[in-house]
Parts: structure tokens; C-alpha cells; sequence
């Protein structure tokens, strides 16, 4: 395959875990969450490859081996195609 190597990319995230007052119209505090939200796997796949792969954290020997997994494919990538990723996914793969 010639052309630059691209990477199709997708992560899932679990929620935050909070202590709240009220289900609606409310403000939570940092003091307030129990755990907070992260990345818990990323889908992958090489254009033009027919192998999906799946890097999950628990898969990866937890959470640190999953996100290093992660930034290892897109370090060896030159495009990154994604949906939603701009304003989603790169922020939260930044942020781990």
C-alpha cells in the first residue's frame, strides 16, 4: 500500500462516578466525584488492513498498558481517521 499510513480510531469511555444531591439541573464539585471518567478501550484498525484490533485496558495488563498501546499506534501512524475525534477523542487521549 502506498500513501500515507493511516490509522481508523475510536475510543470508549466509562462514566464519571459522583456523589449528587439531585439528578437534574445540578452542579458537581471535584470534591464530589468518587471516580473519575476514562478511556477504557480503543478500536483500531490500518486502512486497508482486514484485521480490527481492540486495545482494552483489560487486555493490556491495565489501564497504563492500554493507554501506552494506544499512543504507540498513533505515534506510528501519519493520519489519524476518526469520527467525532477532534472535539472527543483526541482530548481524552491527551488527557490520559
Amino acid at each position: 500500500m502506498s500513501g500515507p499510513k493511516t490509522l481508523v480510531l475510536d475510543i470508549e469511555t466509562a462514566p464519571k462516578i459522583v456523589s449528587a444531591w439531585s439528578l437534574f439541573k445540578t452542579t458537581i464539585s471535584v470534591n464530589q466525584i468518587i471516580e473519575p471518567g476514562r478511556v477504557i478501550c480503543v478500536g483500531a484498525k490500518w486502512l486497508g488492513d482486514r484485521r480490527t484490533m481492540l486495545v482494552a485496558e483489560w487486555d493490556e495488563g491495565g489501564h497504563r498498558g492500554m493507554v501506552e498501546r494506544a499512543w504507540d499506534l498513533v505515534n506510528d501512524c501519519d493520519v489519524v481517521v476518526h469520527y467525532n475525534g477532534t472535539s472527543f477523542d483526541r482530548k481524552w487521549l491527551n488527557t490520559e
